[in-house]
């Protein structure tokens, strides 16, 4: 790896920090945002959720393609670009079509900007050190979202939801402009299509491609529970800041212990990953579903879930790293199935919050990703 690889990887991992801290600004807040101030149902909050998760979606199955015609810098620089207009959108609450394209446009850069980060730091690492960068990239976005959040405290008496929103756009100025100080070779290709479909072909199957593409749908359908369920459940149940604290609770969890599992990593793929990590998710929702009126209780199913999606994310990522064909196709097709789930999962678990008691919920949750974990360890200790 050269000192230019080095340099080129740092000011990823920098812009990856940045660009988190302004996303995680509003995030924790914005499905309260979009019920208490957009006016929303919990369901129509989903539904928006999941037609942002499509264009997520849409941006990461694009993402191989664009990297390889038009160069993997430029493709970032985009992406970011897309966010900086989509926060001040979400701004103008008397005008719904304005705040959905504003939801959208950030959630489409997110999706075009994630795998093409990832498979960056994977090609421009060795393969003996694609495992820490990758870690390294976690460690550095969830050190963002520690901050964001808690930043978001501090500001929002100061400046509002204008200030919020403003400031994000601004986090992501600043991460477009260590973007583009980038060397990255652009990659054309005559026939990118063909090319990019074959390499979506030979993704799909790879042996155990299904397994991990389950472990990669359901993570994100989780993550999508993390982002609407809890903010909403904590406000409603437990304490007013709770969107904010479960947020700066996960990251410094998954901060802290991301390192920890990178060195260990090779020890820990296997047959049980996965699975074990989902249970640890099952086991979160069993927690919070008695953590009504009881903030540590709370916490602590926080702590079990942000411990299961270290395991999860990173040997998912690891994963994907190994599979034959284009490193950038490989993060697409596996990125893109997991958008899909996270999509899916709004919609699904967003309805299923709005009619059920909350308990009945939490339980039913733990009980599909109980259900995920076995299919999964069968499926993996199948290919072993």
């Amino acid at each position: 790896m050269t000192i230019t690889d080095k340099k080129n990887l740092w000011i990823l991992l920098v812009t990856v920090f940045v660009s988190n801290i302004g996303s995680y600004l509003v995030i924790p807040i914005l499905a309260v945002y979009l019920e208490q101030v957009g006016g929303m149902s919990v369901t129509a909050v989903g539904s928006l959720f999941a037609v942002m998760g499509l264009l997520q979606l849409a941006g990461s199955a694009a993402s191989g393609a664009t990297a390889n015609r038009i160069g993997p810098k430029q493709t970032l620089l985009f992406a970011l670009a897309l966010r900086v207009v989509g926060f001040p959108l979400c701004l103008f609450k008397d005008a719904p079509i304005l705040i959905w394209g504003g939801c959208c446009l950030i959630w489409l850069g997110s999706g075009m900007y994630v795998p093409t980060s990832k498979s960056v730091i994977s090609a421009l690492a060795t393969n003996t050190s694609s495992a820490k960068y990758l870690a390294l990239r976690s460690s550095a976005a969830n050190s963002g979202v520690v901050i964001g959040p808690a930043l978001g405290i501090l500001l929002s008496p100061l400046l509002g939801n204008a200030g919020l929103f403003s400031t994000a756009a601004a986090f992501f100025m600043i991460a477009f402009a260590a973007n583009s100080i980038i060397r990255l070779p652009v990659m054309p290709d005559e026939h990118v299509s063909r090319a990019d479909f074959l390499g979506w072909r030979r993704v799909l199957y790879a042996t155990g491609a299904r397994a991990l593409l389950l472990m990669s749908a359901t993570s994100y359908a989780c993550l999508a529970i993390f982002e609407i369920v809890v903010p909403i459940f904590g406000v409603r149940h437990v304490t007013a800041n709770a969107p904010q604290l479960a947020f700066i609770l996960n990251a410094t969890i998954v901060s802290l212990f991301q390192g920890f599992v990178a060195f260990r990593i090779e020890r820990l793929i296997g047959a049980y990953d996965g699975p074990i990590a989902l249970l640890f998710l099952a086991l979160s929702c069993f927690v919070i579903s008695n953590s009504s009126e009881n903030p540590w209780l709370f916490s602590f199913g926080v702590v079990i879930f942000s411990f299961g999606e270290v395991l999860l994310f990173l040997a998912i990522d690891v994963r994907t790293s190994r599979l034959p064909g284009s490193i950038t196709n490989a993060f697409a097709v596996v990125t893109s199935v997991g958008m899909l789930g996270g999509a899916l999962g709004t919609q699904i678990f967003s309805a299923l919050f709005d009619r059920m008691a909350p308990f009945d919920f939490w339980m039913t949750a733990s009980a599909i990703n109980v259900l995920v974990a076995a299919v999964a360890f069968w499926s993996l200790r199948a290919h072993r």
